[in-house]
């Protein structure tokens, strides 16, 4: 998972990069560094733009989860908000996304899979782990906008491979 602006549909405040962001009234939601990664990873590229205190002042909201910014984001209470880039499949029609380059971008998210030592049916729990690594299971990811593979990763994050 990369994070990416994102913006209401059609970008009526014409959000093109991080700088954009510093634009007098953008109204901006990131997630809160305590509670998520992408909280964090959301700090780290507003330190790469010389505006960085500009956006902070533009920064309206922490959220606890990017679900809520998007939400934001879909009533019209915020302009842009940094969020995971698969959300961009869940609300096609609602938002928009602008990529940052890869030069601001770090690292990426990882999901991870694994059976918990408390799962009552470790069999099943490793069916299932087979199914969605299998190449059906990561089309499904695929087409809910996740990357499965570091050459996809690649154009988005610096020094992926």
């Amino acid at each position: 998972m990369v994070p990416v602006i994102a913006v209401r549909k059609g970008n009526p405040r014409h959000i093109r990069s991080v700088d954009d962001l510093a634009s007098w009234g953008v109204r901006i939601a990131i997630c809160s560094p305590s509670t998520t990664l992408l909280g964090e990873f959301a700090g780290d590229i507003f330190r790469s733009s010389s505006l960085k205190k500009m956006i902070e002042k533009n920064i309206v909201t922490q959220m606890a989860r990017p679900d809520g910014l998007l939400t934001m984001l879909i009533l019209g209470s915020i302009d842009a908000g940094v969020i995971w880039h698969f959300y961009g499949s869940m609300a096609e029609n609602e938002i928009d996304m602008v990529f940052f380059p890869p030069s601001q971008v770090r690292e990426s998210g990882k999901m991870q899979i694994a059976v918990s030592a408390y799962c009552r049916n470790e069999e099943i729990a490793a069916r299932y782990i087979d199914f969605a690594t299998s190449a059906e299971g990561r089309e499904i990811f695929r087409k809910r906008g996740y990357f499965t593979g570091g050459e996809e990763e690649g154009k988005y994050v610096a020094g992926s491979d």
